[in-house]
């Protein structure tokens, strides 16, 4: 990584590390930006699946969190389509852990 002066994410993405005072930088950029990757990732494999409309809107992101506002007779059916597209991530072998949680519900 040092000769390089750029370390990737696990989904291939680089950070630039131009200077070697930023060497301390290296691990935590791997980290964060390969989170920030899978949740980018998540969020546009969402919307390509239809989960991102009238009736289930992703709302914000926060950190490696998604928060939706889904249709109240509509979850029980979303909540687990949502869970299987976030949890398979292309590029990665391993299935990411989903745990999704019903918020302002009555």
């Amino acid at each position: 990584m040092r000769r390089k002066k750029k370390v990737p994410t696990i989904l291939g993405r680089y950070r630039h590390l131009e200077y070697p005072s930023l060497a301390h930088k290296a691990w935590n950029s791997i980290i964060q930006g390969s989170a920030a990757d899978v949740v980018e990732s998540s969020m546009i494999r969402l919307d390509k699946a239809g989960l991102n409309n009238d009736d289930c809107r992703m709302l914000l992101q926060i950190h490696d969190e998604l928060v939706f506002e889904i249709r109240t007779d509509l979850v029980e059916k979303l909540q687990p389509e949502i869970e299987r597209v976030m949890a398979s991530v292309p590029g990665l072998t391993a299935k990411m852990k989903v745990d999704g949680k019903l918020w302002g519900t009555k």
